[in-house]
């Protein structure tokens, strides 16, 4: 949901697409409450996989708007500038980005 395109129109376009795919999640996810397709429900864990649709969405959309914010390219800039930082932070990402994609394997 992050992505940034030139066009206008494009950019419509793949807000409007995410936020129909993610709220038609969270739509799924409420009529599953009352909809039990497996005797294994419990209400409490589908009411709450379904409100859990509102913060991310929040959540999503402030991140969003900082992430394409001239105060973010401003401090990626400051931060980028000097070699060593730079370096420090292409490697703190790299080593994240493998720990993250291992914990999530592993679920």
């Amino acid at each position: 949901g992050f992505s940034q395109f030139r066009s206008n129109f494009w950019n419509t376009l793949y807000v409007l697409v995410f936020g129909i795919s993610f709220w038609a999640c969270g739509l799924m996810c409420a009529a599953n409450c009352f909809y039990r397709s497996m005797p294994a429900h419990n209400f409490v864990t589908d009411a709450s996989t379904a409100y859990v649709h509102l913060p991310a969405w929040h959540s999503w959309y402030m991140w969003r708007r900082f992430v394409h914010s001239p105060s973010c390219a401003e401090l990626v800039a400051r931060v980028m500038d000097d070699e060593s930082q730079a370096k420090t932070v292409k490697r703190v990402c790299q080593v994240c980005g493998w720990i993250i994609l291992a914990i999530q394997s592993v679920m």
